[in-house]
């Protein structure tokens, strides 16, 4: 808590005992949202979208590598919070 001109403010929404970052199980449940999010909406809508395009090539090679890209960067995020 934080005492701001006389009057006791919350800081980040943490009370006097709670580190501000939250616990370890707000932080897996907000993991398992985002990789539900990812696997579920964004890699799909990003084939569907390069499926669709008119591109080819090595631009079409290249936008291929991003669902690999977005797949990729749910595993670093796992490894960096665990």
């Amino acid at each position: 808590m934080a005492n701001v001109m006389g009057k006791s403010t919350r800081v980040f929404g943490a009370n006097s005992g709670q580190m501000s970052g939250g616990s370890i199980t707000g932080v897996i449940v907000a993991l398992i949202v985002v990789i539900i999010i990812v696997v579920a909406v964004a890699i799909p809508v990003t084939l569907s979208v390069i499926a669709n395009s008119t591109a080819s090539g090595t631009t079409l090679t290249i936008l291929n590598l991003v669902p690999l890209m977005l797949a990729l960067l749910i595993i670093i995020l796992i490894t960096k919070l665990f």
